[in-house]
Order: C-alpha cells, then structure tokens, then sequence
C-alpha cells in the first residue's frame, strides 16, 4: 500500500511539476542563447555588467516563483488528499495515518529532491558557455584561495547538502497543514500562520547557534586572510543541518499524532 500511495501522489503532482520546470528551462536555455553566450567579458565592465545584472535579477524572481511552486504542489496535494474532500476516501484506504504521513514524506522529498536538481541543472545551462568559462579561468586562482576548493567541488557539495537537507523543508510544510487542522474554520489559515511562524523560530534558534558557534563573528570578519569560504560554509551547514534535523523529527512525530489522535475532517 506504501507504494500505491507514492506512485498516486507522484502521477498526481507530475503534470503541473513537469510544466512548470520544463518552463523553467526553457527559460534558462534562452537567457543562455540569447544573452549569456553573446557576452563579451573582455570588454569594459560597464558593457557587460548591466545584462548581468539582468539575468540575475531575473533568474532571482524565477528560482523564487520555481521554488514557491514546488512547495505548494507539496502542500496542496497533503491538504487535499487527508484533510480536504478527498480525505473521505483517503482515510478509508487500508493504511494507517503513519503509512499516510511516511507516503507523503516519501513522494514529496522526492519532488523536492527533484526541483532542486533541476534548478542547479538550469544555472549550469546558463553558465558554462565558452566565454563565461574563459572569463572564469582568469580568476579561477583568487576563487580557489577564497573557496579553499575548486568552484565545481563548492558547488557540488552545496548541491548534495542542499539535496540532503531538503526533507526538512517538506516536513515543516506538512507539520504546518496539520497543526492548522486543529482550528476549524480557519484551517488553512492557520496552516499559512504556523508555517512562517515556525520559519521565523527557525531563523532565530540558527542564529543563537552560530553566536555560540563563533560563525557569525567569522562571517563579520569575511574579510580576514584566514577566513575560508569553504571550510566556513560547510560548518554552517552542518550546524543548522543539525538543527533543522532535530526540528524535523519532532515536527514529523507531532504530525503524525495530529493526524492519529486529532484528525477530524467534520
């Protein structure tokens, strides 16, 4: 029954995710084609760096509305599937609200995972044309005494944390939906409510950690010789990875009693 109900929640969601990604790089393909590869980076800065900021600020908006998309397909298909009409049926199956709760997870790291691969795979489109790599090799030194690495092993670790970590995303969202169910007639409401509160506790519980840790005293010294940008994010991300792990498990734990002991669709 597991996989039924991951294989209905992946069927489900792969129209609209397929759609919206495919624009995506559609996207990413023509800023690559027509801007990107017509750039000149020998000549003077101020001809270049306007189209540059262009994409950046663009690409900004789109990763925001990508990333915003994905999130809510994952809430949406929770809200509906448990705790909207479609709930009736749901709960009817032969599973329990654990198989529920772990099917979701399931399907939707795995779309998070996903999104996430295919948005670093449109930055990639866009920045490894042969003038964006020959303007790259002229600072590749400097970039490499900052980075502590290689920019390819920075970004690829970035990449498999960011992969790792993003299950505890996915499970704030159905912590939220869940905890909203508890006030009828303002449900979704209070879901929207406890997702940025828990956001904001989350953003403040980091930032006590990395007082404590020493990170936010290295960051205000970026400027420092000593400082590598390397070593400095991969502890920040193990620190706030920890965190957002313990987060998570207890979030996860908490929904799963919701919908064991609270549920009420009435």
């Amino acid at each position: 029954m597991l996989g039924k109900l991951i294989k209905y929640d992946l069927i489900y969601a792969s129209k609209v995710f397929l759609l919206i990604h495919g624009i995506y790089l559609l996207i990413c393909v023509a800023l690559r084609i027509l801007i990107m590869d017509r750039l000149d980076f020998d000549a003077r800065p101020e001809v270049f760096m306007t189209p540059v900021t262009l994409i950046t600020v663009l690409m900004i908006f789109v990763l925001s509305a990508v990333t915003l998309a994905t999130s809510l397909l994952i809430a949406l298909r929770f809200y509906r599937n448990l705790f909207g009409r479609e709930g009736y049926l749901s709960w009817t199956l032969p599973a329990s609200p654990s198989e529920h709760l772990l099917a979701k997870f399931l399907s939707g790291f795995l779309l998070a995972a996903v999104d996430i691969t295919i948005i670093a795979t449109g930055i990639v489109i866009i920045v490894t044309g042969p003038n964006v790599a020959e303007a790259y090799r002229q600072i590749a030194s400097e970039m490499t005494e900052i980075l502590g690495v290689s920019l390819g092993a920075y970004s690829l670790k970035l990449f498999f944390f960011t992969v790792l970590f993003s299950f505890t995303s996915v499970i704030q969202i159905y912590f939220c939906v869940a905890l909203g169910q508890l006030f009828q007639g303002h449900r979704v409401l209070f879901a929207i409510a406890f997702y940025f509160l828990t956001g904001f506790v989350v953003e403040i519980l980091s930032t006590l950690l990395l007082l404590v840790s020493g990170l936010l005293t290295e960051q205000m010294t970026f400027s420092t010789s000593a400082f590598n940008l390397g070593q400095y994010t991969e502890k920040l991300y193990l620190i706030t990875g920890m965190l957002s792990v313990i987060l998570a498990a207890g979030e996860y734990i908490a929904a799963q009693y919701i919908m064991k002991k609270k549920i009420n669709l009435i």
